[in-house]
């Protein structure tokens, strides 16, 4: 024979049970929660990737273009990107040749005006202190 429970125990057992809707909405809120505690931890590693995945998206097209025209070599997919990334490389040094110089000359009109600079700045925060 079962041991008969008073009604105050079964009146505590049915507060704590819940029923489908309630567990569903917790088990809700707990996958949320993880999915935000993760990404906040991955989030450097998160930003890297999603750089990764749009780099990748805006060069398909050129892939594709470059892909066509090598059809021919075998690999042709794994050489027309390499042959995008190349040209895309070399793109940037041309550009960092062409405007190194003035941004060069520029740093260096900079540090040369920064005495003056940090001198007038503390000339006017000097005049808008109120005497004590």
């Amino acid at each position: 024979m079962r041991p008969r429970h008073s009604f105050a125990e079964k009146a505590r057992w049915r507060v704590i049970a819940l029923d489908d809707r309630t567990g569903n909405i917790l088990t809700t809120i707990a996958v949320f929660a993880a999915v935000v505690i993760v990404a906040f931890v991955a989030r450097a590693t998160l930003v890297v990737f999603v750089l990764a995945l749009l780099l990748a998206y805006l060069l398909e097209p050129i892939v594709g273009a470059a892909e066509r025209l090598l059809a021919g070599v075998p690999h042709a997919r794994a050489a027309s990107i390499a042959l995008v990334y190349l040209i895309g490389s070399l793109l940037v040094v041309a550009a960092g040749y062409a405007f190194a110089p003035g941004i060069a000359d520029q740093i260096r009109r900079a540090d040369a005006a920064l005495p003056g600079l940090a001198a007038r700045i503390n000339r006017v925060s000097a005049a808008a202190q109120l005497p004590a």
